[in-house]
């Protein structure tokens, strides 16, 4: 019935209070965690290591919950880079990535970033790869792997009133680097 939170890990935006007074779940508190982190992603810190620490008081029917762990360093974005794009216009990506150069790291904007990219349809694969430069800032690194664009369909077939009949269709989904149809 006690949850409690390392003091640096404290951050605007995560309350543990809805799981106090509950009974013992452990996927409600791998998903307490996972708020925690992301709450930390989201105030600039990329990369946090948490710990739960669970105690079992089997006496008293009480389970004590410690988060711990390291929030790591608050960093702001230096550079954002695509990188894996044959046809696609870079300024079409960079439209697509909600994180701002110069603005402290954001964990939810990143991911919704990806998933903006996915949406498109042009993309098989899309992954972050973050680093650290000489002023200890973050460069972010957005890793796309083209789909195929192009389309050929042949169509075959017959009919009472046609009789024999066939088509050939040709479609381009990213018709000069713009992502048009």
């Amino acid at each position: 019935d006690e949850v409690t939170v390392q003091e640096s890990l404290r951050v605007a935006g995560f309350d543990a209070k809805d799981a106090i007074g509950k009974p013992y779940d452990a996927v409600a508190l791998r998903s307490l965690r996972i708020q925690l982190q992301r709450a930390l992603e989201n105030d600039g810190y990329a990369t946090p290591a948490i710990r739960t620490l669970a105690e079992v008081d089997r006496e008293q029917h009480v389970v004590r919950v410690r988060f711990e762990g390291d929030r790591g360093e608050r960093r702001r974005v230096a550079s954002i880079r695509v990188s894996g794009n044959a046809r696609t216009a870079d300024w079409l990506l960079h439209r697509k990535i909600g994180q701002d150069r110069g603005a402290w790291y954001h964990g939810g904007k990143v991911e919704q970033s990806v998933q903006d990219l996915y949406a498109t349809g042009l993309f098989s694969s899309v992954a972050v790869q973050q680093s650290v430069d000489e002023q200890d800032q973050l460069n972010l690194e957005f890793l796309v792997e083209e789909a195929a664009s192009r389309d050929l369909s042949f169509l075959v077939g017959y009919g009472s009133y046609e009789r024999a009949r066939g088509a050939v269709y040709a479609s381009e989904s990213n018709l000069f680097g713009l992502g048009q149809r």
